[in-house]
């Protein structure tokens, strides 16, 4: 029952909780972005929770731990709860009761600040039975004592009779026969009280039965064990059935009975293969096997025995398959988160070497766009200034063009003024020389006639012809015609003054267009002289524009060469990272695989369980995989327990381990060896043999500890042999040690010196530790190692505490001491209370 309960205690926190998680790997990706604690706590819960989910417990405890160290850091008390329920169910599925006892009591201290009863009654029944689990029978009263107060308080009938059941079963296992049975009488007593409860009072009254056997009173534990099968009878319990007829043929087989043990054990037997159970029918086996040897039926024992130890086999087979399918599935999520992170980080860098070189690129081609801009600036500056200079040559042209009309105008002008001039002074003649020579004024005005006034001068100069000719005819005609002469002159007088003041006119005129003239001739060299002007500052501007333009191409062609050779740069980069992660990948896939391997080599939880008890361990590899190891085993009652520091850490002390490993299995196990320092001494023989040490320069080993323990009244018995290492116990609450053989396992030895054992007996309650060199040797920050002294100062201050308050004090101390520095070597320590 109180599994179920727990069972559903955690189910209602799961579906409480986490409802419907994200996948790991959106959460991993939100956790690597987020910055705010509270975020992070959520985001790393969720994760944990999640890890949960696909029964990879390991990573869920470390994810789950983080949420509640930086819970603790920020005082978040609402989440704390959620984070240390999902950390008491990891490290129960892990069989790390320790560790999910006292993580279940951090519950019970929060719950109970809250008044929370419901919640306390929940927490308290969960450490009783981490407490059961793990050994810790007299906690485990205590805790089920206080569920019992608080179920008697809520009138909790089944509650209560549940409690009394379990600690019935508690004192049986500390031996207090009347205690347990006082106990379970109680609890059968209040499932009486209810009604249609019957299944509960089968397990009930084959414990009561089991007592009044113990006690030797078989009768009575038979009136018991038939009760129990009429109710598993009523309610068609196979699984019960075959359980209780295992209990009754056990009371029929060492009461004498062997002729009823046999037939009761067969029921069990069709019991147990109806139902399928595995357990009971394993159990049932050992019965039978046992009944035919006690009648010396050996055929039939051989059988049933054979049976028995190949079913015990084929559970073991399934539970170490079980087990590395956890260990392969525990490395699987390793891997495949250690890809997410490393394409998280990667993506990360990428996109800022990507961020990085697009700054660059944009930078240049912004180098390069403000080049080109400088240059269709300067080419249209160059433009502007060509069309300028086409204008100012047109406005030239036009200019040289009206300067060439206006001279052209002038030379007719003066040839106008010649013509007049001419004609002025052929009327003078004419007055001068009278009628006579009016005919010479008229040829010399017809040769200086020029271009347009040709056609005037000749129609002049007919008229001065016919005027001559008639001047003639007057002559001729004497003295009449003149008057007719008079006449004459005197119109040719009153022309010419007429021809004067028109000439005088336009010479005013010719003088004006000389002035405009000479005005148009300084614009003109002004504009000739700009023209000169602006042409040397194209030409400046040209050259100036040729050389950017020149400087510009040529930093665009240094541009593109580093553009190229940032393209290639990137490619050999991307080449070179995908080298890499695909090396790393590889190195990383089979560093974990070494792990697994390695891992699975070490003593499991239960055989520690067994054989230790109450213990703790320290185990820090320096890298992925680690150089320590410890080795446990049961030979000839005595308990085989080793601690050994191999030569180098990371991948060659790994393979040290391994090969150490398989030598002690070989030398304890199949050799029957368990004398420490003969052990020792084969130890030493068979690395060298191994490792052809007698033939080659290689000079591996390994120093460590090895203890027989033996258990004798009030303690147990000790011997010990060390290579190198110390043993550390407490004797009268102080911390003593035995000092180590000065000599190594494997290498370049002293022959002539030899492991000896050293025997001490330690009392119950006491504490022996078995280390490695790496707690000692470990540096502070001003590289400092901690040292003989300390270490021992250390073991002094903690050595009264619970194991598993001592575990967590000394990792605290590790720790603070080499804050800010790195691990120098791997870690492992092994307390064990005697």
């Amino acid at each position: 029952m109180c599994k179920k309960l727990i069972l559903g205690f955690f189910l209602w926190f799961c579906f409480a909780s986490v409802g419907k998680a994200q996948e790991v790997q959106d959460l991993l990706e939100q956790l690597n972005k987020s910055t705010l604690p509270a975020q992070k706590i959520t985001l790393q819960t969720k994760i944990g929770l999640a890890y949960q989910k696909q029964n990879a417990h390991q990573k869920a405890t470390e994810y789950l731990d983080k949420a509640y160290q930086l819970s603790k850091e920020q005082n978040n008390l609402p989440q704390m709860p959620v984070i240390l329920q999902g950390l008491v169910q990891s490290y129960t599925e892990l069989k790390n009761y320790k560790n999910a006892l006292a993580t279940n009591q951090k519950l019970v201290e929060i719950f109970q600040r809250q008044q929370d009863e419901t919640n306390v009654l929940r927490t308290l029944q969960t450490s009783a039975y981490l407490a059961k689990l793990s050994n810790q029978d007299n906690e485990a009263i205590t805790f089920y004592n206080q569920t019992l107060a608080l179920q008697k308080k809520k009138n909790d009938i089944e509650g209560q009779a549940s409690s009394l059941n379990n600690l019935g079963y508690l004192y049986k296992r500390l031996g207090n026969t009347d205690e347990s049975l006082k106990h379970f009488t109680d609890a059968l007593n209040l499932y009486k009280t209810q009604q249609n409860k019957k299944t509960p009072n089968i397990a009930v009254l084959t414990n009561i039965g089991v007592c009044y056997a113990n006690l030797s009173d078989f009768k009575q534990a038979k009136n018991y064990f038939i009760q129990a099968l009429n109710i598993a009878e009523q309610n068609s319990d196979l699984k019960e059935l075959a359980k209780t007829n295992n209990y009754l043929a056990a009371n029929y087989h060492i009461s004498g009975n062997d002729v009823q043990a046999l037939s009761t054990a067969q029921k069990a037997l069709e019991y147990g293969n109806a139902a399928q159970n595995e357990e009971v029918v394993i159990t049932t086996y050992h019965i039978l096997a046992q009944i035919y040897q006690k009648d010396n039926n050996f055929e039939e024992y051989n059988r049933y025995n054979k049976l028995f130890v190949e079913a015990q086999k084929k559970m073991s087979e399934k539970e170490a398959k079980q087990a590395l399918q956890v260990l392969q599935n525990q490395a699987d999520i390793e891997r495949k988160e250690n890809e997410l992170k490393s394409l998280i980080a990667e993506r990360d860098l990428t996109k800022l070497e990507k961020e990085k070189q697009s700054a660059e690129i944009a930078r240049k081609q912004a180098e390069v766009n403000s080049l080109k801009s400088e240059q269709i600036a300067k080419e249209q500056a160059l433009q502007n200034s060509k069309l300028r200079q086409e204008q100012i040559q047109q406005a030239l042209e036009l200019a040289q063009r009206r300067a060439q009309q206006a001279e052209t105008d002038e030379k007719l002008k003066d040839q106008e003024i010649q013509a007049l001039k001419s004609k002025e002074e052929n009327i003078l003649r004419d007055r001068e020389m009278q009628i006579l020579e009016i005919k010479n004024k008229e040829e010399r005005a017809q040769r200086t006639q020029r271009e347009k006034d040709l056609k005037i001068l000749e129609a002049t100069n007919k008229a001065q012809t016919q005027q001559s000719r008639f001047n003639q005819y007057v002559f001729a005609l004497s003295l009449a015609i003149a008057l007719l002469v008079l006449f004459f002159v005197l119109t040719s007088l009153y022309f010419s003054q007429r021809a004067r003041r028109t000439l005088a006119s336009k010479n005013k005129e010719i003088e004006t267009q000389k002035q405009e003239i000479m005005s148009s001739n300084e614009e003109l060299q002004q504009n000739q002289e700009e023209i000169l002007a602006q042409r040397e500052f194209i030409s400046g501007q040209n050259q100036e524009l040729t050389v950017a333009n020149q400087r510009m191409q040529d930093n665009e062609a240094i541009l593109q060469k580093s553009i190229d050779k940032l393209r290639a740069s990137e490619e050999k980069i991307r080449q070179a990272n995908e080298n890499l992660q695909e090396r790393d990948k590889q190195i990383s896939s089979s560093i974990i695989a070494a792990k697994t391997i390695q891992t699975a080599i070490l003593p499991y939880p239960a055989k520690l369980e067994l054989l230790l008890k109450d213990y703790f361990i320290i185990y820090h590899p320096k890298d992925v995989v680690s150089g320590d190891f410890y080795w446990l085993n049961e030979v000839q009652d005595k308990t085989i327990l080793v601690v050994a520091d191999c030569t180098g850490h990371g991948v060659p002390g790994a393979f040290m381990t391994l090969i150490g490993n398989s030598l002690l299995d070989k030398i304890v196990r199949v050799w029957d060896i368990i004398d420490p320092a003969q052990i020792l001494e084969r130890l030493h023989q068979e690395i060298r043999i191994v490792l052809r040490q007698d033939f080659d320069t290689n000079n591996s080993g390994m120093d460590l500890i090895v203890t027989c323990i033996e258990q004798a009244e009030g303690g147990v018995n000790i011997v010990f042999s060390g290579a190198k290492n110390s043993l550390y116990y407490t004797q009268n609450g102080e911390i003593q040690v035995l000092k180590a053989n000065r000599k190594s396992v494997g290498g370049d030895q002293n022959e002539n010196k030899f492991f000896t054992n050293q025997t001490l007996f330690l009392p119950k309650g006491s504490m022996m530790y078995l280390s490695t060199d790496g707690f000692i040797d470990q540096n502070d920050l001003k590289r400092k190692r901690l040292g003989d002294k300390a270490f021992t100062a250390l073991l002094q201050q903690t050595c009264t505490l619970p194991t598993q308050a001592q575990q967590q004090a000394l990792e605290k101390a590790l720790q603070k001491y080499m804050e800010g520095t790195l691990q120098r070597d791997d870690i492992s320590l092994i307390g064990v209370k005697v």
